[in-house]
């Protein structure tokens, strides 16, 4: 699987706490982060975006997809937190919500 990152990438807390650049470093390479979430977008046209918990990405059927990545969460509940955030951040100084137009 390969990975794109946005130029506004968002980060949880926990991310930073475990560090920003190991956490990418190791998804980029495909290595174990436990408890790490992705904020991605989705296959569709739609602006929907998505949150999937790295481990799943090691299964075969992702094996040869790329994923745009808009965030880095630890746990679920960091995730939601940031995509809401992103949300926020997107109405504030867009007034709308085309996360996908906004964080791209």
């Amino acid at each position: 699987m390969k990975f794109e990152f946005s130029k506004k990438l968002y980060l949880g807390k926990g991310v930073l706490n475990i560090g920003k650049d190991k956490v990418i470093k190791d998804v980029k390479l495909g290595k174990p982060a436990p408890g790490i979430y992705l904020i991605s977008k989705t296959d569709s046209d739609t602006d929907m975006l998505e949150i999937l918990p790295y481990f799943v990405l090691k299964q075969k059927y992702f094996k040869h997809k790329k994923f745009f990545l808009y965030g880095l969460a630890s746990g679920k509940d960091e995730a939601i937190e940031l995509l809401t955030e992103m949300f926020k951040d997107c109405l504030n100084e867009r007034k709308d919500v085309n996360l996908k137009e906004f964080l791209s």
